[in-house]
């Protein structure tokens, strides 16, 4: 037996191994954006060297001293052109993931959406040093159509973390979402009565004071909806709880991203 700290003494609690949060799937735990810095720094260098020569007109960009290393057909603008093929060719390997699971062996989707939203963000800036930063005629409509293209992709990866998905980065039907939360609730029951009927009164509550206001007006709106939001604090507490007892696995950075974003709904509506 350890003995009883002195009086005064602090005390550090530390979190047992089988406890350990595991560290947040990218795909999940926000994009690594100081990664995609550093990576695209060579390219913002290039850029920034070679500034004095795309910003002069055509017919003098032949008399400039970089002008064989940075026009389209130069040693750089030439690899620039490989790298970008490249890199398309790259970005259509995730659809090709993502829709067969007999590929699971190659990574989670999740990965696979780092590594193609990676690519796809340095595409127009590679793009853009092959073309020399001249965008006229086809190649400038080419060049905009891919940035109309990029622009989606950003709202869609923003999407990507509004939708349930599983812990391989695939999405979860209802089905499968209801069946997640029937096991949850049954395994902290199974360990603890009390604590999994207060979770399933608290789950049942969020989504009928919802309903209730939803159609209600004034106050009344304001109050069920202070209460749904109660209730969802509530549910994401029963959840920790049964973690830090040991009745569940750690709780997924996903799962937790989804009732904050729940939450912050709600309050930004009845402030």
């Amino acid at each position: 037996m350890s003995p009883a700290p002195f009086p005064g003494a602090r005390t550090t609690l530390r979190r047992p191994p089988h406890l350990e949060v595991p560290a947040a799937s990218p795909g999940r735990a926000g994009f690594p954006w100081a990664r995609l810095l550093v990576a695209s720094a060579p390219l913002i260098g290039i850029c920034a060297v070679g500034f004095p020569y795309y910003a002069l007109p055509m017919a003098e960009r032949v008399r400039h001293p970089f002008h064989a290393w940075l026009r389209s057909s130069g040693y750089v603008g030439q690899s620039a052109g490989f790298a970008a093929l490249l890199l398309m060719g790259f970005l259509w390997l995730y659809p090709v993931r993502k829709k067969y699971r007999r590929l699971a062996f190659t990574g989670p989707v999740s990965s696979w959406l780092e590594a193609h939203v990676f690519a796809a963000l340095t595409l127009p800036l590679v793009a853009a040093i092959h073309a020399a930063w001249r965008f006229g005629g086809i190649i400038g409509l080419g060049f905009w159509a891919m940035v109309v293209v990029w622009l989606s992709g950003v709202v869609g990866r923003y999407l990507y973390t509004r939708i349930p998905r599983g812990r391989a980065g695939l999405e979860l039907t209802r089905e499968e979402i209801a069946a997640e939360r029937r096991r949850l609730l049954e395994t902290i029951a199974a360990r603890d009565a009390n604590l999994g009927d207060q979770c399933r009164r608290a789950l049942s509550s969020a989504p009928l004071n919802l309903a209730e206001g939803s159609y209600s007006q004034g106050r009344i709106r304001v109050s069920r909806y202070h209460t749904a939001v109660g209730s969802l604090r509530e549910v994401l507490a029963c959840l920790v709880v049964g973690e830090a007892l040991g009745y569940l696995e750690p709780i997924e950075p996903g799962m937790r991203d989804r009732f904050d974003h729940v939450i912050g709904t709600l309050v930004k509506i009845v402030k």
